[in-house]
């Protein structure tokens, strides 16, 4: 998980992931796209998300491209309407959790205009999430 409040994250946060070479694991996990229209891809989010709430929490990074697990750039994700892919993930995660967890949504803009889309789940208490 990033060591900040959500909405106090910003791009050099993004970077310092990189730079100190902040691997893929039990509270962060960096994504290149965006989950798709899919099946699979919903009940990838969803796995990702519940596994997060079923443990210590933890942010999924959207817009980070990641090799053997270790951040190494920030194309920011690919999206027309920044806004309806965060009420589409928003009706993903309301209609396929149960019970529902508690998450935050943040939208770091680059300097270079790119967006990175930081899904940060809380831990739950109230699990297991499935």
């Amino acid at each position: 998980m990033i060591p900040k409040q959500l909405n106090d994250i910003l791009e050099e946060d993004l970077v310092a992931l990189i730079t100190n070479g902040v691997a893929e694991g039990r509270s962060i996990d960096y994504k290149r796209d965006l989950p798709g229209n899919s099946d699979g891809d919903k009940k990838e989010f969803l796995a990702d998300a519940s596994s997060f709430a079923n443990t210590s929490g933890g942010d999924l990074v959207f817009g980070m491209l990641e090799v053997a697990g270790l951040p190494t750039q920030i194309p920011g994700v690919q999206a027309v309407d920044l806004d309806v892919e965060i009420q589409r993930l928003d009706s993903i995660l309301a209609a396929g959790l149960s019970p529902r967890i508690r998450y935050g949504m943040k939208v770091v803009t680059t300097t270079n205009g790119e967006w990175v889309l930081i899904v940060r789940v809380e831990r739950s208490w109230g699990g297991p999430h499935r």
